[in-house]
């Protein structure tokens, strides 16, 4: 099993802001990400999704929660991707299943990496604290640090076309992208459940979902206001030992008595893959468990 990090998500350079955390109510929320307007209007969707139809709680929706905290997107349409959070759309959303698209130069790269069925990518993103103040979420400074908020395992990859991506609304089948540049869709089914030999046999846990916020999730070795601080990871040893892809070898460095690895993340990378070792999929399959919800929780 290949474990990839993928850095999805809100950031400084998508959507102009982190996402967010709350600890004391472990929320852990990843905005939508802003919709390529020009691509929208040339392909003619008239019904793509606005973030007035994502939710929030039970009580915002999250339109309302980025006009409280004063984030302003180039415009108001939004998509997921990836998109493994059922619950987070106010529309029905018929024949849903769990999917992540990728395309051009990040696509080559996983595809060299022979990333496919069985492979395990763990989300993470740039993410900054909140408190409530006045009844409103308030950006709490000097706080933004990456953390892992969800995952899928593959059980197919699709390279959309004219016939497969017929009535499908995740954005990689809706040819927003230039198919000529490369293009496939990561999936699971709903039903299907996590495999992995470092499973606990008695665990029956979904092939993706999303976390509420817990510091074994927490990633940066420092939270602060400046990338050079919050891109720097703490990983285990086995990172730095078996060189994931996409990032550079000159970017690691052991610490704490060679337990750990610090790397300096790349401000705009998305993939960052380990090749098939126990002790990474060890390391992804105890997050999972530890952080695991049933949908819907």
């Amino acid at each position: 099993m290949k474990i990839i990090l993928s850095r999805k998500g809100f950031d400084m350079g998508c959507g102009n802001s982190p996402s967010i955390y709350l600890p004391s109510k472990k929320i852990l929320y990843s905005f939508p990400i802003p919709a390529d307007e020009t691509a929208r209007y040339n392909l003619g969707h008239d019904d793509d999704y606005t973030y007035k139809d994502f939710k929030f709680n039970n009580e915002l929706s999250c339109y309302e929660l980025l006009e409280q905290l004063n984030i302003k997107c180039r415009n108001n349409y939004a998509h997921c991707d990836p998109d493994i959070r059922p619950d987070l759309f106010n529309k029905e959303q018929p024949d849903w299943k769990p999917r992540f698209g990728q395309q051009g130069n990040p696509l080559r790269h996983l595809n060299r990496q022979g990333v496919g069925i069985g492979d395990l990518f763990l989300f993470y993103g740039l993410y900054q604290e909140v408190k409530e103040e006045c009844g409103q979420y308030v950006f709490v400074p000097n706080t933004k640090c990456q953390i892992i908020w969800g995952y899928l395992q593959v059980s197919n990859a699709v390279i959309p076309n004219g016939e497969n991506r017929k009535g499908i609304r995740h954005p990689h089948y809706l040819n927003y992208y230039d198919y000529t540049d490369g293009n496939k869709v990561f999936e699971c089914e709903t039903d299907e459940l996590l495999d992995s030999k470092f499973l606990s046999s008695d665990k029956k846990i979904l092939k993706y979902g999303v976390f509420d916020y817990d510091e074994s999730l927490v990633l940066s070795e420092n939270a602060g206001s400046i990338a050079e601080e919050y891109n720097r990871l703490k990983l285990p040893v086995h990172f730095y030992e078996h060189k994931m892809s996409g990032n550079g070898e000159q970017r690691f460095k052991l610490s704490d008595g060679k337990r750990f690895c610090m790397v300096q993340m790349c401000n705009r990378g998305q993939e960052f893959v380990i090749q098939d070792n126990d002790d990474a999929e060890k390391w992804a399959i105890n997050l999972i468990e530890k952080n695991y919800k049933k949908q819907g929780e």
